[in-house]
């Protein structure tokens, strides 16, 4: 196929994926915190169900923007998309209560590992592309990363004292960040990673 073509799928591809993480990421907060408000590491039953929720609805949308893109190439079934956020909430959940690795935040690293992938792994044949499909899954939670430094850099900056959890303001540009800088570079990525098995 034309490089035009490589141009326009990578393009819609990073829109429609990084919209799809704004849109979800102006939703979280208010879903995930607006009825059962802050909290501390531990959380309670109902603040577990209204991030599932959030996650939830982060999830159908950047999966179903994936879909119509993929559309044209691959078939991708209502089946696939509940899988796939399932596997994003479960993944998220699993990175948060892991006790085994200290340091990054795995809830973030794992659900977007999934979120990143689930919808076209299997679907779309990596054969005699194995590069290109490591760099597919890995590059939402490298984006994801870079998101977080962008904000510690913010906090630095603007000598902010982080209260992520508690203040629903720092709540959500947090994840607006993160979310929007995994859109863009990790759609971008993830784009270009994909044509090249799709272009096979």
């Amino acid at each position: 196929m034309q490089t035009n073509d490589r141009s326009s799928f990578v393009r819609r591809w990073t829109t429609q994926v990084s919209l799809a993480f704004l849109l979800g990421y102006l939703l979280y907060t208010p879903t995930g915190h607006g009825i059962t408000g802050g909290h501390d590491r531990a959380l309670s039953i109902s603040q577990i169900v209204a991030h599932c929720i959030a996650l939830a609805i982060v999830g159908l949308l950047v999966t179903s923007a994936q879909r119509r893109v993929l559309a044209p190439y691959v078939s991708i079934g209502a089946g696939r998309i509940a899988v796939a956020v399932t596997g994003f909430i479960a993944a998220f959940w699993v990175g948060y209560y892991q006790t085994l690795i200290d340091g990054p935040d795995m809830d973030i690293l794992l659900g977007y590992t999934v979120l990143g992938s689930a919808t076209w792994v299997g679907r779309i044949s990596a054969r005699q592309h194995g590069l290109a499909a490591a760099i597919a899954i890995l590059i939402y939670p490298v984006a994801s990363f870079v998101g977080e430094l962008v904000v510690f850099a913010g906090v630095v900056m603007f000598d902010v004292t982080p209260n992520f959890s508690q203040d629903p303001v720092q709540h959500s540009a947090f994840w607006l960040t993160v979310g929007v800088t995994t859109g863009l570079l990790g759609g971008w990525g993830s784009g270009v990673a994909l044509w090249r098995m799709i272009d096979d």
